[in-house]
């Protein structure tokens, strides 16, 4: 499973959540979370429903690398 954002960050900062200052990081970790993800072309040209694939470089002991996105139309 995988959540993605066109924004710096999921989070609020300050966080509210007392001894976390990073609670969906913390939350999603085993996850993918995918930030400053550039979608506003398929918004300009009306795809809404896409097929997306990420691949990240190999980045060997890593917690965040950069990814290159390519996108399906499903139409």
């Amino acid at each position: 499973m995988a959540v993605g954002t066109d924004n710096l960050s999921f989070e609020a900062f300050p966080s509210e959540v007392p001894d976390d200052y990073v609670p969906l990081h913390t939350c999603w970790r085993s996850r993918t979370i995918m930030e400053l993800i550039a979608l506003d072309g398929l918004s300009r040209d009306k795809v809404y429903e896409f097929a997306f694939i990420g691949g990240p470089l190999k980045i060997r002991g890593g917690d965040a690398a950069p990814l290159r996105p390519v996108v399906l139309p499903l139409k």
